[in-house]
Formats: structure tokens, sequence, C-alpha cells
């Protein structure tokens, strides 16, 4: 630095103005979000799970009314709708899941029907391996497809033979993760596609070859690298906590090595696991809660 020189200024996180944003949106939304109305489940686990990065509590007198809103998007099938009375759909069902498990008391754990929703789930699975997003949907790997869509360049596409995009690369490693096997897929080249992601200029991912970059991506592509650390690294050298790590600027922070936290200290955000995107303890809280019920069983 220069003798004349002004000392940088490093970014500081405003948490009050983005505590202020999330909490007025748990109440209400302005007339711009009517186009948002069959995501409900969505905008809540957005907010919820915001909170929770941020470790801010989610207010008591509010956690009631999210849980009697997401019942009422909760259909018999087992799955939930992206609103009262809508159809069952994957996305919202998979929003809705996270929300409960985020705030994380046995009412909001009662409401997720695990036989029923594991039975929804067995139906909307076809013979090729895909799953519809809902009964007559579109099919995606959203929806899991697995290493069929796995393109040329080493990334996912949605369905197999289209370009790989970094939400579906998400997805696919995600998924192949949790079923435990990712032997189909040439990790070196998913990893090299997803590094190349990342701009010099403006530091973030795009999701796509020669695309602008987006924040959301900072999840989305970022999270793939813990992901393929988990599985590239020696199991001799493996811990346990190699993947409860991520979520867009979390996943800057938390790595399996080290922390780093750019600028003030009150920056730090808490890490997410990295296969559900909620809090680790959440997860925990969850499965040991499950736990004391049957596995559920179908055809």
């Amino acid at each position: 630095m220069g003798k004349n020189s002004t000392p940088e200024k490093l970014p500081e996180l405003d948490r009050e103005s983005i505590r202020n944003f999330l909490l007025k949106g748990l109440r209400s939304l302005s007339s711009g979000y009517q186009n948002l109305d069959a995501s409900r489940p969505w905008l809540m686990y957005w907010i919820v799970h915001s909170l929770e990065l941020l470790r801010i509590p989610i207010p008591e007198a509010v956690i009631p009314d999210i849980i009697l809103s997401l019942k009422h998007c909760h259909n018999s099938t087992g799955g939930f709708g992206g609103g009262p009375g809508q159809i069952s759909h994957l996305a919202p069902t998979y929003a809705a899941v996270n929300t409960l498990c985020i705030i994380g008391t046995p009412e909001a754990w009662s409401i997720i029907d695990r036989q029923k929703l594991a039975e929804w789930l067995n139906s909307l699975r076809l013979s090729n391996g895909s799953f519809l997003m809902h009964h007559d949907g579109e099919i995606d790997i959203r929806g899991v497809y697995c290493a069929l869509s796995n393109s040329h360049e080493g990334g996912f596409g949605p369905v197999p033979y289209m370009e790989a995009h970094g939400g579906y690369s998400f997805c696919a490693i995600a998924a192949l993760s949790l079923f435990g096997d990712v032997s189909g897929i040439r990790l070196d080249k998913l990893a090299r596609w997803t590094s190349k992601r990342q701009m010099k200029l403006e530091g973030g991912f795009q999701g796509r070859t020669n695309k602008l970059v987006d924040s959301c991506y900072s999840f989305w592509q970022g999270a793939i690298l813990p992901i393929l650390d988990a599985h590239l690294v020696p199991d001799d050298k493996k811990k346990d906590e190699i993947l409860p790590q991520a979520c867009g600027l979390s996943i800057a922070q938390h790595s399996r090595n080290k922390k780093f936290v750019y600028g003030n200290a009150s920056n730090e955000l808490k890490p997410s696991h990295v296969l559900y995107n909620i809090g680790v303890d959440a997860v925990s809280k969850a499965l040991e809660f499950f736990k004391n019920f049957p596995v559920p069983l179908f055809d």
C-alpha cells in the first residue's frame, strides 16, 4: 500500500437491514410477489433459511403461523402444493420439508407423513429412473435423472444430450451422493467444468458457458465443490465433517480444512448442510426425531 493511499474499506454484512427485510416478509409481502402465489413454501423456506444462516431466531409468535400455512399446503398424497388446494409438486414439497425441519419442533416435524410421502414419491418415478415433478408434469434432473444427463463437458443438463447447467449439476451430484454411488460419473471432469464457471473479473459463478454471473450460482456451482471434495479426498484423510458445508456466501467461508471470513467477523454465516441446504443441527435434530418411527415402505 502506497504512502498516500487510503486503506481498503472491507465489506460488512448489513445484518440489521437484512433482518428487518426478512421478518417483514414473514408477515406480509408487497403486490410484486403475487406472481409467486404458487410458490408459498419456497418463500417461507428462503426467509426461514436466511434467518437460520444469520443465526437470527424465528419469532416465537410467527412459528405457529408458518406451520399452519404449510399444513394448508399439505395434501392427502403426502406431498405439498405451492399453496392451499394446489396439487402436490416436488419443488414446493422440498421447500416445505426443509422449512419444517429448520423450525425443528415436534409439531412441525409431525406434519411430514413419511409413509405417504414415500408412496407419493414412488408414484412419480418412471421406468428410466427419472421422476415427474408432479403427476402428468414435466421431467428433468430436478426430479432425479442422475448420470444419463452427464454432458461431454463434465456438468449435467436437465435431460440427456442437453447443455450442462449449474443448478442441474448440483441436483445430480447431490442426488448421487445421497444414493451413495458416484462411480458412474467423471468427478474430475465435473470439478474442471465447475471451477471454469467462476469468472475472473466478477469473482462470481455463471450457470452455463458464456453466460453472465448470477449470485444464485454461488450456491449451485459452489456447493458442488465440497461434495466433490468429499468423494475425491483419499479415504484415510476423510473426516465426518466434510459434507456439512455450504450455501451462497456461507460456502465461501466454510471449507473442510479452514474457515475464511472476508471483512468483519460479524460477516460470518452459519454453515449449511451441502446436500440438504439447511443447518447441520437442523438435519441432526430431524433425523433424531424420525428415528423413533418406522422406515417408510412401499411396493
